[in-house]
């Protein structure tokens, strides 16, 4: 319920501060007094958009301030997924300031428009002419009928499953969308894939090692050439260096038993022909390994043309590249085929979901229909105490296909006058039929659904006398189950309320604003009988306020 409500240069509002109480309360003033100035204030902080000349004031922010009791109202969970800290005792305030920004607070939590929204309409309904279009909607018409034959848990279980049928759905389609793009692309794929596992991929160094046996089988013949001289100048028997080396050591060797200070040159000059041997002797080993292979060597030719055709193809800066290429396709290939198996497992899934889904709406439809006439006759029964005996309600069903709220499409039918055929109620209902229509509608809301705190603006407009007295009666029954409060003009329904407001202008000597008061027990008696009698009321005015508050 709402506890308090305070207002800070808005409109013609300079400072405002107003505590309610539970059960029913009234809001009188003169037309122009500034009542629908306190309904913008509240729509704001209900989350509807704000501009610059909402401030009374252009150099102060304007500050809206609200606390609600929440413990009649089961909303944790919305807390929580707001991120949000619940208080029993919770506070929300809107702030604009004089350059255009505007801010929100959830116990002293910033929250966006979203979230105040969500808030909003769980705190507070505002019941304005212009809501009467609620009725033209189905799902609000689907709401009330569900609520009246109490199927909120069984529409609760019938929504989870829809959620879950329609992620199903969407994950179905969005692997059949990927399935056929690749298979677009399939045959390119595996093409690129099989070329690649053709060439055998497996040492990343491959290709270093036959650019080097490359250069080795295409200068085979020239090496064998160079080899072989170096041998021949090597180890000819008379002018080969082997011998001069062996002439030079034993020169160097003699010289030294001549003079000691060259005696260890000889050793050096032996060394030196000892060196010479085992280079002749390691080129032997190595020519050995050199062969003219022109088999080999087109063989090697033709790998490293592959290899450097795939490199340039896939833009791979090296061997280790391309096999992390050739494994991606692969896994690309083996995820078409496990993707087409989990498409086979979804579609067997979904096709028991939607058995499932069937059973459920089914179900929930059968017990629409049944709870109908009782809504109905509920509802006439309402009309007849608004002062609408000759009115037809009607409650039409039709099949629509699978959606969040079931299979049901509802359409209220009615008419006024007895003898007509009831037609779509939007059409043929007058503003104030529609008014009492939604009235009607509201207590039977309240009777089966924990309601936020319920404003009527104005709903009595258009009625008078018994009728009227009718519409307090009921939202002073509603009242029971929420808090209620009505802004109105007739002083029968003013009077119903256990406490009344009133809303006035004050006109100072620069500017005017509104303010808004709760009336004492004898103010409220010289309110209602100026409702009644107009200024300065006479006695007959008077008693009759009295009469209507004892009543």
């Amino acid at each position: 319920m709402l506890k308090r409500l305070k207002i800070q240069n808005y409109a013609l509002i300079q400072d405002l501060n107003v505590n309610w109480q539970p059960g029913f309360s009234t809001i009188t003033g003169e037309t122009g007094a500034g009542k629908s100035i306190m309904l913008g204030a509240l729509q704001l902080l209900m989350g509807q958009r704000a501009d610059l000349s909402v401030l009374r004031d252009s150099e102060s922010k304007c500050v809206i301030e609200a606390e609600f009791n929440l413990s009649r109202k089961q909303i944790k969970e919305l807390f929580e997924q707001e991120d949000l800290d619940y208080e029993v005792d919770t506070i929300i305030r809107r702030e604009i300031t004089p350059s255009g920004k505007s801010r929100s607070f959830v116990n002293d939590s910033p929250v966006n428009l979203s979230a105040l929204k969500a808030l909003g309409s769980e705190l507070l309904d505002i019941h304005s002419q212009h809501q009467n279009l609620l009725l033209a909607s189905a799902d609000f018409q689907l709401q009330v009928l569900d609520q009246f034959a109490g199927l909120s848990q069984a529409l609760d279980a019938y929504k989870k499953l829809y959620k879950d049928f329609k992620k199903a759905e969407k994950e179905l389609a969005q692997l059949k969308d990927e399935q056929a793009q690749f298979q677009k692309e399939a045959d390119y794929t595996q093409f690129l894939f099989q070329e690649l596992n053709d060439l055998k991929l497996e040492d990343p160094e491959e290709l270093n090692e036959l650019e080097a046996e490359f250069n080795l089988l295409s200068n085979a013949e020239a090496i064998q050439q160079h080899i072989a001289e170096a041998q021949q100048l090597g180890t000819h028997e008379i002018h080969g260096i082997e011998s001069q080396l062996s002439a030079f050591e034993k020169a160097v060797k003699e010289a030294g038993l001549k003079w000691e200070k060259l005696e260890s040159f000889g050793s050096r000059a032996e060394s030196l022909r000892i060196e010479f041997q085992d280079l002749l002797a390691e080129l032997e080993r190595q020519a050995e390994d050199v062969e003219a292979n022109p088999l080999r060597l087109e063989e090697v030719t033709e790998r490293i043309s592959a290899m450097n055709a795939l490199l340039v193809k896939h833009k791979a800066q090296d061997i280790a590249e391309l096999i992390q290429i050739r494994e991606r396709l692969s896994s690309d290939l083996s995820g078409a085929f496990e993707a087409e198996s989990r498409i086979q497992q979804l579609e067997s899934d979904l096709a028991a979901l939607k058995n499932k889904l069937e059973k459920e709406a089914g179900t929930l439809s059968n017990q629409r229909q049944a709870k109908t006439k009782d809504l109905e006759k509920q509802v006439l029964e309402l009309l007849n105490q608004l002062g609408m005996s000759e009115a037809q309600f009607k409650v039409q069903m039709e099949r629509r296909d699978f959606t969040e709220t079931g299979i049901d499409e509802l359409s209220y039918l009615f008419t006024a006058n007895k003898g007509m055929q009831p037609s779509n109620l939007v059409k043929v209902a007058s503003g104030g039929e529609m008014a009492r229509i939604m009235l009607a509608l509201k207590w039977i809301l309240a009777q089966h659904k924990n309601m936020p705190t319920i404003i009527f603006d104005e709903i009595d407009t258009g009625v008078s006398g018994e009728v009227a007295a009718q519409m307090a009666q009921l939202m002073s029954e509603m009242s029971r189950k929420t808090q209620v409060i009505s802004i109105t003009h007739l002083a029968n329904i003013a009077s119903r309320g256990a406490i009344q407001y009133k809303v006035e202008k004050e006109h100072g000597e620069d500017r005017t604003h509104t303010r808004m008061r709760e009336l004492s027990a004898d103010e409220r008696i010289v309110e209602l009988a100026e409702m009644i009698g107009g200024r300065n009321p006479g006695e007959h005015a008077l008693a009759s306020a009295k009469a209507l508050l004892k009543s």
